[in-house]
């Protein structure tokens, strides 16, 4: 039935039990009539059984949201590329979705420009789109909401090249001295502590996160108590240089760096851009002081577990990936080779002679 209220006609319509209102957004009667027929038709269209794709990825993001609020804008975002995509294909359920329809979204993904950019994702970022996904059924079905076999588990991942480079000494004091000009001349309140985060990274193996979210009620001199990522604590030793950071901050409020707005990243990626510049280590970044970190305790002789818990890994596997290996100590590694013993390898003296060069 269409009714004019108003300036414009609108349309009024039961489908089943609900009563459907719906503005057909003109005042002529001929073209009321026709939207009308056709909307008829699109709200007595019969839809696809199970969860919708759309409804369901809004249930994910309230759970990212309260979950991960520092990776929440970046998985909104992607939600809505591959809802978007779902949509054009007219896969508008969660049974709909089959591990081909994902194999062909992660192809689309990749050809797909940023912004108005030539630019195009690359296969470990393809790689971050279906790792979500996948993780978005697994959702769907602990909540009840999804009964099907997850089709991501099917779909087989880039291999992902390992492009971390690891920060030599030099490079970490080049750092360290061009964070503390940077600090003695800030342009926002986040570089006026540029310098003292680099160090609580480098000494205590923190998470950016992690340093920037150290309250004083956790502090005690000695260790600091971390909430760390999937809420899991962990108590963190401080050395002297930490602790003589830490000690030198004003207390002026409930956490130990004072900067306005902790949960604004913009100023931080702005600070490390001018770290780089002023440094020349064009590849630093923060995370990598945690892998300095890591890499320096199991040089000194840390025990592998000691410092995957003080890194706040759940697995020595994930531990391993932050320690890397220096020219210096692959040579005195070959160094202690030696077919000409009995044993296949210099002896205990020889061994302690090599490591003191």
């Amino acid at each position: 039935m269409i009714k004019k209220r108003g300036r414009v006609f609108w349309l009024d319509l039961w489908v089943g039990p609900k009563r459907l209102r719906r503005s057909l957004r003109t005042d002529e009667r001929a073209v009321a009539i026709e939207r009308a027929r056709d909307l008829t038709l699109e709200l007595r269209k019969p839809k696809p059984p199970g969860m919708p794709f759309a409804e369901f990825a809004e249930k994910y993001k309230e759970w990212a949201r309260a979950t991960k609020p520092a990776s929440y804008r970046t998985e909104a975002y992607r939600v809505a590329i591959i809802k978007a995509w779902l949509e054009g294909q007219g896969l508008l359920t969660l049974e709909q979705i089959s591990t081909h329809a994902v194999e062909q979204l992660r192809a689309w993904v990749m050809t797909k420009r940023i912004g108005h950019t030539t630019k195009t994702i690359g296969r470990s970022s393809a790689n971050r789109y279906c790792a979500m996904l996948r993780t978005i059924f697994n959702k769907a079905r602990d909540w009840g909401d999804y009964g099907g076999e997850n089709p991501v588990s099917k779909v087989k991942f880039y291999r992902e090249p390992q492009k971390t480079h690891p920060l030599s000494t030099a490079e970490v004091r080049s750092v360290l001295a061009a964070a503390r000009t940077i600090q003695a001349d800030p342009r926002s309140p986040i570089q006026r502590i540029a310098a003292d985060l680099i160090v609580i990274l480098l000494n205590t193996g923190l998470r950016r996160s992690e340093a920037l979210g150290l309250r004083w009620r956790d502090y005690n001199g000695d260790e600091v108590v971390v909430i760390g990522k999937g809420e899991r604590r962990r108590v963190v030793p401080i050395n002297d240089e930490a602790r003589a950071v830490i000690e030198r901050q004003p207390r002026t409020g409930i956490y130990i760096l004072p900067i306005p707005n902790r949960a604004q990243t913009d100023n931080l990626r702005r600070t490390v851009k001018r770290i780089r510049k002023v440094s020349g280590v064009a590849h630093f970044h923060l995370h990598l002081c945690r892998h300095y970190a890591m890499t320096a305790m199991l040089g000194a002789g840390v025990d592998i577990q000691t410092a995957s818990e003080i890194l706040g890994h759940s697995r020595f596997s994930t531990s391993l990936l932050y320690a890397h290996s220096t020219p210096e100590r692959r040579r005195r590694a070959v160094e202690v080779i030696s077919l000409d013993t009995p044993h296949g390898h210099r002896p205990a003296d020889v061994e302690a002679q090599v490591a003191e060069k």
